[in-house]
């Protein structure tokens, strides 16, 4: 192919940017200079201006190049998995009230803070905003912004205290963010308690490496997957800030699960009482296909494996009781101890980068030829953070009460479908306090208000002094 003539500006800056591209061999990225406006030469302009390109280079050459590396077998066994005690019995309810004092207590003294990952928009899903700003709530229409934004809030009311919140935004999801928060007064919470801070991005690239045009003005950006959090806290001086005022455990979760018990402090106090380093929550697989990264040991080291590793023999491994031998699917939703990550980001310790196929969006520019699949994102995963922890633990919890994440167009991953269990789900609520009617709903729509009850404990306390209206 002929090699383009390098195309000139007057900028030094955006000069260099430009030779960088020409010599990372990435200049098709330009084709359509010519026909571009000041405003889309200034936007493509910006986003190679933002780009690391000697990552790229390497990633490229690691993941896709003829030399790149195959996946060793690893040697995997069943994990270890604590189970919640149970409700029903009295040494259970014991062990629980025991525990979630614990975390209580820990809430309460300011030692808790919360951070999410917000970097995905909701393109998948069909929509043109970011995934947080998708409208969850059955009958208000709240976002998911506003949803955990109002169950923080419940919390400070409840536990007299106020929780720092750190929210890790991309390019694409920044600007619509701040601007939502901005609208809902920051959903009644103080904007001194809440943190953006910035996820890097890298170009979609296809086969042979090229970067991907989403438009004749722009290319094709991905999130570096939500193991980008280290370098987000990093950049942010995050640690630094919650180590100031008192923070010893940061909970963290995607952004994506409605259901998300913020801060639960019956999680945090297996946390605490464990001494882990990194606690996560796990729920089981619904089947041997559902596309979940799950929990083992691997190589001898206890952590997460993701789906596309698992080998089809362990895949469908049972135990005597019929079950999967690797059922243990992780949800996202981790403790860290302040002082183990601090000690991660000290040693500058870097998760590696994976290699996941994606797809344009059908809604992109229809003049941009399209490259022919596979296409590929590279990524990190925050699960990859345990393999540097010395203590861990995996607690099980009921996948109907708090796992549903928003990830599909369809199905039971939906907008509509998530909408449908959220109300569900509170009137298994009113159920369990009486209404029986409400065991197997059918037509009926309800919704709690996080700013009532950010929780089944707190909606039975109240209900039990306040009744049912």
């Amino acid at each position: 192919m002929k090699k383009r003539k390098m195309i000139k500006v007057n900028d030094e800056r955006d000069q260099i940017n430009i030779a960088k591209i020409y010599e990372a061999e990435q200049e098709h990225i330009f084709q359509w200079w010519d026909e571009l406006n000041p405003e889309g030469r200034r936007r493509i302009l910006d986003q190679i201006s933002d780009l690391d390109l000697q990552l790229l280079s390497q990633l490229v050459k690691q993941h896709l190049g003829p030399n790149a590396k195959k996946a060793r077998k690893k040697q995997l066994a069943p994990p270890p998995i604590l189970q919640l005690p149970s409700r029903e019995s009295e040494t259970g309810s014991q062990q629980r009230q025991e525990l979630q004092k614990l975390g209580e207590e820990a809430i309460a003294a300011g030692k808790v803070a919360v951070m999410m990952s917000a970097g995905e928009d909701a393109t998948t899903l069909g929509y043109r905003c970011p995934l947080g700003m998708l409208e969850i709530a059955p009958i208000s229409n709240k976002s998911l912004y506003q949803w955990h934004g109002e169950k923080i809030m419940a919390m400070n009311k409840y536990y007299r205290t106020s929780m720092p919140w750190v929210i890790m935004l991309s390019q694409a999801t920044k600007a619509q963010t701040i601007e939502h928060f901005e609208k809902h007064s920051f959903f009644g919470l103080s904007s001194a308690d809440i943190q953006f801070i910035d996820q890097k991005m890298l170009p979609l690239v296809d086969k042979r490496g090229k970067m991907v045009l989403a438009s004749k003005d722009s290319i094709y950006l991905s999130t570096n997957g939500y193991g980008g959090i280290l370098q987000a806290m990093r950049d942010g001086a995050v640690l630094e800030a919650l180590e100031q005022q008192g923070v010893e455990i940061l909970f963290y979760s995607p952004i994506e699960n409605p259901l998300l018990k913020i801060a639960d402090p019956l999680f945090l106090g297996y946390h605490i009482q464990e001494e882990a380093e990194v606690s996560t929550k796990v729920v089981r697989k619904q089947s041997v296909d559902e596309r979940a990264d799950v929990v083992s040991y691997i190589d001898g080291n206890l952590g997460v494996l993701g789906h596309d590793d698992l080998p089809e023999e362990e895949k469908h491994a049972l135990r005597q009781d019929g079950n999967l031998t690797f059922y243990a699917a992780n949800t996202g939703i981790h403790a860290f101890s302040l002082p183990f990550l601090k000690r991660l980001l000290d040693e500058n310790i870097e998760l590696p980068y994976h290699k996941t196929e994606a797809k344009l969006d059908p809604e992109d520019d229809p003049e941009i030829p399209k490259k022919n699949p596979p296409l590929f994102r590279f990524e990190t995963f925050a699960f990859d953070i345990l393999q540097a922890a010395e203590k861990k633990i995996f607690v099980e919890v009921p996948r109907e009460e708090e796992y549903l994440p928003l990830r599909s167009k369809t199905g039971p991953n939906s907008l509509e479908a998530v909408r449908k269990k959220l109300s569900d789900l509170f009137c298994f609520w009113f159920s369990q306090l009486g209404e029986e009617y409400l065991a197997n709903p059918s037509n009926v729509v309800l919704e709690v208000s996080p700013n009532f009850a950010f929780s089944f404990e707190v909606f039975q306390e109240k209900v039990g002094k306040e009744g049912i209206c």
